[in-house]
């Protein structure tokens, strides 16, 4: 028979009490107290099943939106006098010893700074405990506020708990209080095994909380500190269009979420581990894992499983952005997604089942003559008969001049030209890619399948000098006349070059200008000013660094030249 007085006063730990409200321990809202209330409840569950394996969980919950009472029962262990004085109204004890103790098995408690009074006073003045433990007298207690003083001892009253294990009501003081604990219950309460839980007066069930993701699970091994690993790609679009190319893995224990962790690179990988949280001690605590060692040690477990998450994850690709959903995605989207995707050592599966899924989509541009472009795939790539493949620059218009109309010449020349699609940069922005555009996809990892792979950057020179139709003045500056198609502009300056293109009206009334008036290389720039305006303070800079003497055309160049533009 205890010795200590009934009822008991809360017996304060005033070092544990200023560790709570300074330091790691502190509890930041309303939430902890319906998080601790069935933490304790499973805590007390799990402690009985330690003796009897066959026990079968038993939680209850409710929610009473007349009375403003939170009311949590379960068919644990219960409580007797020595242990509600020893332990749950000792402010600053841990249910570790408590859990530790020879009649009640090796469980393994949850809780363990020994505050969850405290939290309960976040959102009641006072609260009900009632418990049953075998050959023991039945226990009924009201807690208020007013016992943190450490004299006031707790009220006897009638007992209602007729079987074993404890009941706790929480008469929670204000309105809003309450709707957040409503609201807030499954946030928390994820994945308790054997809890229930009903709203009232309307007898409506409250559901957990559940994974935060809709998944697929992928079956991978994890270490014994992890209970249950329930990972994999997500199954929803809007999962989906959210990806920010980062892992988010909630982390429960016992059912109860603690945190998310969010690991960089491990993209497509959601759902939730159940861990054992005296790995952690002593940086555990009910507002969750203080400090980095949690993610640290789940990097490694969650880098090993991506690869197969990846291989699943096409699946999601079939079933979900098949669908009439992906109307709303940019081809940069898919293509990001496709970039994503490792290609070494343990992915060589992975990224073989997504090639063979995109190969068929349009994700090149085939560039044709004029400003003509057809989307095109790897497939039509393949089938396309050409010789060579000339890769273009991603961004053409800021390319080398000369780069840009060696392009112009080979599409107008109907030479077989692709670029690559660009990712989208606000997407997946924490993933590693492969690269920065398909055209990477296709250089570095489908050249074996391809026809010969020629980047227009390699050539362009060359190409601009096989149609080259004549120079027209062979002093620096160069004068070239060239073809560059019709819809390119009719001078070019190239470094401390200027070409005329002969395929538009106006590069010609240039060149029958500079014939018909033969002043050399002034007579160049006098031309421009008359036909391509736009040009001429360009071509001036350049001819500033011309001979003193105008270079003239004879006779027999300015017939030649006559007839080439005519």
């Amino acid at each position: 028979m205890s010795t200590e007085p009934w009822p008991p006063a809360l017996t304060i730990d005033h070092q544990a009490i200023l560790r709570l409200f300074t330091g790691e321990t502190f509890y930041s809202s309303v939430d902890a107290s319906i998080r601790e209330a069935v933490l304790n409840a499973i805590d007390a569950v799990g402690r009985r099943r330690s003796a009897d394996s066959s026990l079968a969980p038993q939680i209850a919950v409710t929610f009473d939106t007349q009375s403003r009472t939170v009311t949590v029962t379960d068919n644990g262990d219960g409580m007797c006098q020595e242990d509600v004085t020893g332990l749950f109204a000792r402010i600053g004890s841990s249910a570790a010893t408590l859990a530790a103790a020879p009649k009640k098995g090796q469980y393994r408690a949850v809780g363990e700074f020994g505050i969850g009074v405290l939290s309960y006073f976040l959102c009641c003045q006072h609260f009900e405990l009632h418990s049953f433990c075998p050959d023991n007298e039945p226990i009924g207690l009201e807690f208020s506020r007013n016992m943190l003083d450490g004299r006031t001892p707790a009220r006897a009253l009638p007992p209602r708990q007729t079987t074993q294990g404890t009941e706790l009501v929480l008469s929670v003081e204000r309105e809003d209080h309450f709707a957040r604990l409503l609201e807030r219950f499954p946030h928390w309460i994820r994945h308790v095994e054997g809890l229930s839980a009903r709203e009232y007066p309307s007898d409506a069930p409250l559901r957990q909380g559940g994974l935060s993701r809709e998944i697929k699970p992928v079956d991978v091994p994890t270490p014994p500190w992890i209970h249950e690993a329930v990972i994999g790609p997500p199954v929803l679009f809007d999962s989906w269009e959210n990806f920010d190319g980062s892992a988010h893995v909630d982390v429960l224990y016992h059912g109860v979420f603690v945190e998310q962790v969010t690991i960089p690179r491990l993209w497509a990988i959601a759902g939730a581990v159940h861990v054992d949280p005296k790995r952690f001690r002593p940086k555990l605590n009910r507002e969750g894992f203080v400090g980095d060692a949690l993610k640290a040690d789940l990097e490694p477990v969650l880098r090993d499983a991506h690869p197969k998450i990846l291989e699943r994850a096409i699946e999601c690709v079939r079933d979900v952005l098949g669908d009439d959903h992906t109307k709303h995605w940019t081809l940069g989207r898919w293509v990001t997604l496709w970039l994503a995707v490792p290609r070494s050592g343990p992915y060589t599966r992975a990224a073989a089942l997504w090639d063979d899924e995109f190969r068929t989509r349009k994700a090149f541009r085939l560039l044709r003559p004029g400003q003509q472009v057809d989307d095109v795939s790897v497939q039509d790539l393949i089938h396309l008969g050409a010789h060579e493949l000339h890769i273009a620059p991603l961004n053409l218009p800021n390319a080398d001049q000369l780069v840009q109309q060696a392009v112009r010449v080979l599409r107008n020349s109907r030479r077989t030209v692709v670029q690559g699609i660009s990712r989208e940069a606000s997407f997946l922005q924490n993933a590693s890619l492969v690269g920065v555009s398909t055209g990477d996809l296709l250089a570095h990892h489908f050249r074996r399948e391809l026809p010969t792979l020629v980047p227009v950057a390699d050539i362009a020179a060359d190409v601009i000098r096989q149609e080259e139709a004549i120079r027209l003045f062979h002093d620096p500056p160069e004068i070239k006349l060239v073809r560059l198609g019709p819809d390119a502009t009719p001078v070019v300056p190239v470094g401390q070059e200027i070409w005329i293109n002969l395929d538009c009206q106006p590069g010609k009334d240039i060149v029958e200008d500079v014939c018909r008036r033969n002043e050399g290389h002034l007579g160049l720039w006098a031309a421009c000013m008359r036909q391509a305006g736009q040009y001429a303070q360009q071509i001036a800079n350049i001819l500033a660094h011309s001979p003193d003497q105008p270079n003239r055309l004879g006779p027999v160049k300015r017939a030649y030249l006559r007839h080439l533009v005519q």
